[in-house]
């Protein structure tokens, strides 16, 4: 896990399309932070908000610090942007149990050489990130897969792959979440040609 990652929120009172716009001159992004039998309408400002996005995403924690109340465990359920600005219209926290399991999507980061590329073989990302359950504490930044083994036409598939501990892989069926493909006809009557 990473480092913990804190943003400063305010209540807010106003609801409806006026008051939304009126907040958006204002240069404050309205959001909601819900949990079990708990929904706070807040605000807070786009800069923080992007940093801590930029850190968190999806995945990780974030403290919430609702003002003038406790700090509070969050994911960032939904980011809502404008159509075609930068800005962001709307964000949405989900209050989590530190001490209860949550599932969430962590991305998939791949190192090393595959064996089978000096004979051609090309790198596929079949999945570029992996739904796990852990506790919140315990979510991992993202899943390192050493692909340098792979040979022509393999792959590493979801039951292959060590998770950290205390965290589980979500899965029905056992896909490939990377592979090493031979490489095409044309190519290999091209690189025929030109020898």
């Amino acid at each position: 896990m990473s480092e913990q990652i804190t943003l400063t929120v305010q209540k807010r009172e106003v609801t409806g399309k006026g008051a939304m716009r009126e907040l958006h001159r204002q240069g404050l992004v309205p959001g909601v932070y819900y949990a079990k039998g708990e929904n706070v309408l807040i605000q807070v400002e786009p800069l923080p908000l992007n940093k801590a996005y930029a850190k968190a995403g999806n995945s990780q924690l974030v403290y919430l610090n609702i003002e003038g109340g406790e700090t509070r465990p969050a994911l960032i359920k939904e980011l809502v942007r404008h159509p075609f600005k930068t800005e962001i219209t709307h964000v949405d926290f989900f209050g989590v149990d530190l001490k209860k399991a949550v599932r969430v999507r962590v991305p998939v980061e791949t190192e090393g050489k595959p064996k089978g590329a000096v004979m051609g073989g090309k790198l596929i990302v079949f999945r570029d990130g992996l739904d796990v359950e852990c506790l919140p504490t315990d979510i991992p930044d993202k899943i390192v897969l050493d692909v340098s083994p792979l040979d022509l036409g393999e792959n590493i598939h979801i039951a292959d792959i060590a998770m950290p501990k205390g965290v589980q892989a979500m899965y029905d069926e056992n896909f490939a979440v990377v592979g090493l493909s031979a490489p095409t006809a044309e190519a290999e009557e091209g690189e025929a040609a030109a020898e």
